[in-house]
């Protein structure tokens, strides 16, 4: 029984540790498009159309606009999943 809780112990904080890179960026999306300043910016009359990585974060683009959304990542002082901080800058559309 010891040898069963150790193991789920270290598993445990293996997976914790870190998430793989699909889980990391469901984070990233969810936390743009719960953000109140992507809707003051996007104004919330169009649907989006794309949401695409790019250098920095993400761009978010609907028919009319573009929001470049870019993500500092911040240091960690235990293992887990990467904190991370917003900056939404709106895109002259042509």
């Amino acid at each position: 029984m010891k040898t069963a809780l150790l193991f789920f112990s270290v598993f445990y904080s293996i997976i914790d540790a870190a998430l793989p890179p699909f889980s990391q960026s469901v984070r990233e999306i969810e936390a743009i498009l719960s953000d109140p300043r992507l809707y003051q910016l996007l104004g919330g009359a169009e649907p989006i159309q794309e949401i695409q990585r790019g250098d920095a974060g993400y761009i978010v683009t609907t028919k009319n606009q573009t929001v470049e959304v870019v993500i500092t990542y911040l240091p960690l002082d235990r293992p887990g999943p990467a904190k991370f901080t917003l900056q939404f800058l709106k895109q002259a559309n042509s």
